[in-house]
Parts: structure tokens; sequence; C-alpha cells
């Protein structure tokens, strides 16, 4: 058998994501990867509305929670039909079953909620295909699609739901529309929490990757800050004019204005600083230092070799103007012993945050294991 917790589609056909695989042969038409079988079952198996507690209310299942309570015929839970759907169509080294096990429970508790949310996109688009309107799936989150009534929902009721699980499909319609008034709060609360500015345009995508990326699609080699700039663009909506008018996330136009205002200093015969290699001092000086540790540019991405005061006291005296911090005034003469004992407080403070750095370091390290161990799930291997 292969590496670690290395999962197989269970069809006896040998592929490159599926060297070894002995002696199984898939029921279904298509092979389908981990998370569409799993998204497929828990529809499947969706107990609609479920009583917890004899003799109590009747509750709608919507957590993989309530999956793992909710009774269904022929098995000892919904969440039992989910899992074992899967194993007949999956298969892992036995010596990595209980970690797989672990990790097929997490995408379910993940990917279950999602049903529901994607199902509702769907049911919207379906609506109005019938209508001989389009409407794209980034339009709909946006809202850019009219709001249907619960009438228009019911109209497009998935075969998932039907027949004996109307009611409890009217349940999660409820949700959608509004009417549910604790659904409605938390909702609410989570669209407050997300605010209206948008996203950067990288997502989740790490500096170099993003930078790599954009190279190979300009067909050049982009600077560090170059590549920050394009990072840290806000996407426009879908209802925007395209292109639509430049927006940066967060602080992204101030800190890059510094920068270059402060690059200039140094360099004042360079055209474009943000197409030159990062100036350390520069950097540091149009942050005024590392504010919570990091640059205020490139930050996660830059680690300058030098503090803050170590650079200022490189710089020609009163070349560089502090910012309002503020200092006591009734000091008339320095106190030297406080002076050396901020300075080795600050060592001793340096020395923490390389500690925190090789920590930092080791949990990117550990959650990446994780993730190629879940991507292990969708019958890739590991190298």
């Amino acid at each position: 058998m292969a590496d670690a917790t290395t999962m197989y589609y269970a069809n006896d056909v040998p592929t490159k994501h599926n060297p070894v695989a002995r002696n199984f042969t898939y029921t279904g038409k298509n092979v389908r990867v981990p998370g569409s079988l799993i998204g497929a079952a828990i529809r499947k198996y969706w107990p609609g509305m479920y009583t917890p507690v004899l003799g109590g209310e009747s509750k709608l299942a919507y957590t993989w929670e309530d999956f793992e309570i909710a009774p269904y015929p022929g098995f000892t839970s919904a969440a039992d039909a989910v899992i074992k759907k899967f194993w007949r169509n999956y298969r892992v080294a036995t010596e990595h079953k209980e970690r797989a096990d672990v990790i097929l429970r997490n995408m379910c508790r993940k990917l279950t909620r999602q049903q529901w949310y994607n199902q509702r996109i769907t049911c919207i688009g379906h609506f109005y295909a019938e209508q001989g309107v389009r409407y794209t799936k980034p339009e709909i989150v946006q809202g850019l699609a009219p709001a249907m009534t619960i009438e228009d929902f019911m109209s497009v009721v998935p075969h998932w739901a039907d027949n004996n699980k109307r009611a409890a499909f009217l349940e999660l319609v409820k949700n959608w529309v509004g009417e549910n008034p604790d659904f409605k709060a938390v909702s609410d609360r989570n669209k407050a929490n997300r605010g209206n500015q948008g996203t950067h345009s990288a997502g989740s995508s790490s500096t170099d990757r993003y930078r790599e990326r954009l190279g190979k699609k300009l067909g050049r080699e982009l600077g560090e800050m170059e590549a920050w700039t394009h990072m840290k663009l806000v996407t426009p909506r879908p209802n925007e004019p395209r292109p639509a008018p430049e927006m940066y996330y967060g602080k992204a136009k101030e800190n890059k204005e510094r920068y270059c205002e402060e690059y200039a200093k140094l360099h004042p015969e360079v055209e474009d600083p943000m197409t030159e290699p990062v100036d350390e001092v520069a950097m540091m000086l149009a942050g005024s230092g590392q504010p919570h540790g990091r640059p205020a540019c490139l930050a996660g991405g830059f680690k300058p070799q030098k503090n803050f005061t170590q650079i200022k006291a490189t710089l020609p005296s009163g070349s560089y103007a502090t910012s309002s911090r503020t200092t006591c005034r009734s000091r008339v003469e320095v106190d030297t012993q406080l002076e050396e004992a901020y300075a080795v407080a600050y060592e001793e403070y340096l020395e923490k945050i390389k500690e925190h750095d090789l920590v930092k370091d080791a949990y990117v390290q550990w959650t990446s294991n994780q993730m190629a161990v879940s991507f292990n799930l969708y019958g890739c291997k590991t190298s």
C-alpha cells in the first residue's frame, strides 16, 4: 500500500493517482472525488426533521451533529449512513484507517452546512433559468438576483428533498427568506462581521505564490512590492464597471505611498521603487518599525535583519524625524542605567520574537502536512 493516508478510488483501473488499486469495483456510473461523494451522501441521507428527545419537539437536521443524533432506516444514525456510503467506494491502508476516519468526519462536519448554502444558490439559479434568465453564482451571492418567495423556492425542490422531506425543505426555505428569527439574527451578525469592503485580489495565496502566478500571466518577473500592490487591490463586485476604479484593501495605499516616499529619499535616481528589490531601511522607516511585530508592507513575507532603533542609528543626525511618540518632559538628562536595562530587555524581546517565529514556522509546517493528508483523500499521493 502507498504512503500515509493515501485514499484511492475504489475501482480496479490503475492511474497515476490510483497506482495500486486492487480488487475493488466502483458501483456508480462515474468516479466522484471525496468531497463530491460526501456532499451527495449528506443530501441522500438527510434526515430532514427529527426528534432529538422522545416526546419532544421535532428539529431540522442542519449540522453534522444533527446527523450523528438523527435516526435513519437501516443504519444507527444518518451520520453512520454517510460514513458507510463513503467507505463502500473508497479504501485506505489499514494502518491509516483510524486517522482517515478522523479526516473524513471533519470533512463531513464542514460540508454539511455547505450543502444548504449551495442549495439555496442552486434553487435561485434553476428558478430564473426556467424563466429564461441566467444568474451566475457570484451574481446570486452579491444579491443581484431578485428576491424569491417561499412559493418560488418550493417550485424548484431538489429531487433528494421531494416527497416525504418537503416539509423539512420548507423549514430550510424559511431560513433563507428570513422567517426564522434565530437564524436571521445569526446571519445578520455574520454579514456585519464580514464587512462590505470586499476582499483583496490574492485570496488565500501566499505572497510568493501570487507573485509567481501573476508573473506568468503578465509574461515578466515582478518585484515583491509590485506583486504585493496587486494583491491588495480590491476585487470588483459583479455589478461594478470593468475596469472598476482602483481601490486598495485596508491601508495598503497609504503604506505604499509612505514606502515610495522613503525609498525616493534614499534612492532619488530610481524612477519606480515598486519594481526594485525591497529596501529594508525604507520599509522600516515607512512603517516606523514593525507594529505588532510585522512591517506595514509584505507582512509575513519580509523579515528585516535590523530593528527600527538600529536602522535609525545608521542615519545622519536629524535626517529622520520621529513620529508623535510622547516623551517625559520632566526628564532633564538621560538615565544611563535605564537605557542599559532597556537595551537588555529589548535584546531579550528580540530573542522571544525569534522563538515565536520558530514556533510559527513549525505550526505552518504542521498545517501544510495536515492539508497534504486531507488532499490525499482526493486520491492524490503526497511526495
